[in-house]
């Protein structure tokens, strides 16, 4: 597809919003824990999606984090925690089966 679908979810902005903000989006569906980058389009080899949660060099993910990755993993979906742009974009390649 020309255009494939990959979105960021900010939710850590949230908390720079205001409150009437926060509260709109919790309604909405935003929930903590969930990934920063979803790429909704299924990879061609095992068919599900990609999750990407970012962290700083030597933090690892809060227990509600590994708790969503690990039931998105269960699910058939691919997940993985980067570090960089760099890292990111090549486990997306990767997915998608794009040399």
């Amino acid at each position: 597809p020309a255009v494939l679908p990959t979105v960021a979810i900010p939710l850590q902005a949230l908390a720079l919003l205001s409150k009437a903000a926060a509260i709109h989006f919790w309604r909405e569906g935003a929930r903590a824990g969930w990934p920063d980058v979803l790429c909704a389009f299924p990879s061609p080899s095992t068919g599900g999606c990609l999750f990407i949660e970012f962290k700083k060099p030597g933090e690892s993910p809060r227990p509600n984090q590994l708790a969503i990755l690990e039931a998105l993993a269960a699910e058939g979906h691919t997940v993985a925690v980067c570090e960089s742009a760099e890292e990111a974009f090549a486990l997306w390649c990767e997915h998608l089966g794009i040399d």
